[in-house]
C-alpha cells in the first residue's frame, strides 16, 4: 500500500501536533499530506480526508464526517478543515481521518485527533435578544 504522511498547523502560528492539540470553534486547520508509494508504481494515488466532530476527548463516539475531501492529485497538497461554530455542546474532539489509495487497490489511514476546547457561542442575534428581554424585564419590575 501507499505510504502516508501528514502535518497539520494552526493558522493563528498554535502548535499542531498530532495527538491532543486544542482547537476552538472557528479555527482553521490547515493539513499538509505527503503520499509516496513504496512500489514505485508511477501511477498516482487518490488521497483524501473526512473530519468528524466526537463525543470523546480520546477521538470515539463520531458522527458521520461534516466535511470531507477527496483528490487524485499529486502529492504534497494542503487541504484546511475549518472547525465549525456550530457543534453541538457535547462534541469533545474533531478527528480528522487520512486515507490514500494506489491504483492496486493498496490503502493505508491515519488519524489526527483534536481537542475542542470551548463552549459553543450564541449568535449574535441571541446575545441582542437575551439584552431586550432582560431590559423589558427590569422595565416592568420598575413599574
Amino acid at each position: 500500500p501507499p505510504s502516508l504522511s501528514f502535518d497539520c498547523e494552526l493558522t493563528d502560528n498554535r502548535p499542531c501536533h498530532h495527538l491532543d492539540t486544542e482547537v476552538y470553534r472557528g479555527d482553521r486547520v490547515r493539513l499538509l499530506m505527503s503520499v509516496t508509494d513504496p512500489d514505485d508504481n508511477e501511477d498516482p494515488s487518490s488521497y483524501g480526508w473526512e473530519a468528524h466532530a466526537c463525543a470523546t476527548t480520546t477521538g470515539s463516539e463520531c458522527g458521520d464526517p461534516f466535511d470531507a475531501q477527496h483528490y487524485d492529485e499529486p502529492a504534497q497538497r494542503g487541504l484546511a478543515v475549518e472547525i465549525p461554530t456550530t457543534l453541538p455542546r457535547d462534541v469533545r474532539s474533531i478527528t480528522v481521518d487520512f486515507e490514500a489509495r494506489d491504483d492496486r487497490g493498496g490503502r493505508t489511514t491515519q488519524t489526527l485527533t483534536l481537542l475542542l476546547v470551548d463552549a459553543p457561542m450564541l449568535p449574535r442575534n441571541a446575545t441582542d435578544a437575551s439584552a431586550a428581554a432582560e431590559s423589558r424585564t427590569s422595565y416592568r419590575g420598575g413599574r
